[in-house]
């Protein structure tokens, strides 16, 4: 959650903006993003939240740690 407000606040939208969210993710990583889904799109106010790759137009950032790999990528709705 904390790298989509990050990704929000660097695209310029407002905390309060509706988003898709957009994910690819070694396997333990996405399975922990489909367990928390509802948590997560509720805390970061995302409308959609997909895994698989993201739209041309969405601002998106990758992160890595303890062997795990994640990009997220957002767009306003």
């Amino acid at each position: 959650m904390r790298r989509v407000q990050d990704l929000r606040k660097s695209a310029s939208l407002d905390i309060a903006d509706h988003i898709e969210l957009f994910y690819t993710a070694t396997p333990k990583l996405a399975g922990a993003i489909e367990t928390w889904r509802a948590y997560i799109a509720g805390e970061t106010l995302a409308d959609e939240l997909r895994a698989g790759d993201a739209p041309s137009d969405a601002a998106s950032v990758q992160d890595s740690f303890e062997g795990e790999t994640v990009t997220v990528a957002i767009r306003k709705v």
